[in-house]
């Protein structure tokens, strides 16, 4: 697995927690949700503020990963990433630029 693989992987995770939350039953996030009583423009604003918590933080995590932000308590440092066959994920930088294609070149 390289960089780009994960990130997109990571993406897809994202939408698949994105479609739970917002039209499932099994997670608490769900049942929350379900607890509310929305109108439908209150519905799209919750939907987009769901999918903008989870954009960002799946962003933070990943260029966190790559050294390019900081996590936490504001420590930067890279990080290394092996995949199950004992190979480099990605090198500095690259996790970064396949997060941005992931997130946002590709879903134009």
């Amino acid at each position: 697995m390289k960089a780009k693989e994960f990130a997109e992987m990571c993406y897809a995770e994202k939408e698949i927690q994105l479609k739970e939350y917002m039209n499932g039953k099994e997670s608490l996030v769900a049942k929350l949700k379900g607890d509310l009583t929305l109108s439908t423009e209150q519905e799209k604003i919750l939907y987009k503020l769901v999918d903008t918590v989870l954009t960002d933080t799946y962003l933070t995590l990943l260029y966190a990963l790559d050294g390019t932000a900081s996590l936490g308590n504001g420590r930067q440092e890279n990080f290394k990433l092996y995949g199950e066959d004992g190979e480099l994920v990605f090198d500095s930088g690259e996790l970064e630029m396949a997060t941005y294609e992931a997130f946002y070149e590709n879903k134009k």
